[in-house]
């Protein structure tokens, strides 16, 4: 009866190395990450301009700025939300923008002849619905049919910028680094208690 309680021991010791190593390397990968979180939190993050995003053809999920040199034009805005789209320009090109009302108050505040407004956000496709009302506000102030659903894409790209979203590496790596550091501490822990008793 000795015997196989020794060999049962001597298996559950075996057993509890592996499971224990294994956490161990899942909580070194835990801190690695710790540690890229902290070196992206210290590298300055670079935001490139829309524009160069539209003509480079990389502009989906991308965190970009805008210089808005002109006020926005509400053109669409849905129930029981605090923001709006609005057509911007940098005085070179435009823009579908979804601003925050906060940012919008601010922008028609500011005297843009003298400054411009930078406004940043989370590059997004345009939904067709956005699309349409962008044509017929734009087509409306012009007074003729000028963009159509065709060329839309040569008058305000094909992604719009908002400014309620931004992408932080950083945050998602130091997140993502504490939850599974904290996994393999508890597991570490909890076979730890179990393997005592």
């Amino acid at each position: 009866m000795k015997r196989v309680s020794k060999k049962i021991n001597k298996k559950a010791l075996n057993d509890y190395k592996v499971i224990r190593y294994l956490l161990y390397f899942v909580f070194a990968i835990g801190f690695l990450l710790l540690l890229l979180g902290i070196l992206f939190s210290f590298k300055d993050e670079s935001i490139d301009p829309l524009n160069s995003l539209i003509l480079e053809k990389k502009n989906t999920c991308k965190n970009a700025y805008i210089d808005i040199k002109f006020n926005p034009i509400l053109f669409a805005e849905y129930p029981n939300e605090t923001s709006k789209y609005y057509i911007v320009q940098d005085g070179e090109f435009m823009y579908i923008a979804y601003l925050e009302d906060k940012i919008y108050k601010d922008i028609i505040n500011l005297d843009l002849e003298e400054n411009s407004y930078k406004i940043v956000g989370y590059t997004k496709r345009i939904p067709n619905d956005v699309k349409k009302l962008a044509i017929t506000a734009y087509n409306e102030v012009i007074g003729k049919e000028v963009i159509t659903i065709d060329n839309i894409e040569s008058y305000f790209g094909n992604v719009y910028l908002d400014t309620n979203k931004t992408i932080n590496i950083s945050n998602i790596l130091l997140t993502f680094s504490v939850i599974i550091m904290g996994i393999s501490l508890f597991g570490l822990v909890n076979f730890r208690k179990k393997f005592k008793k």
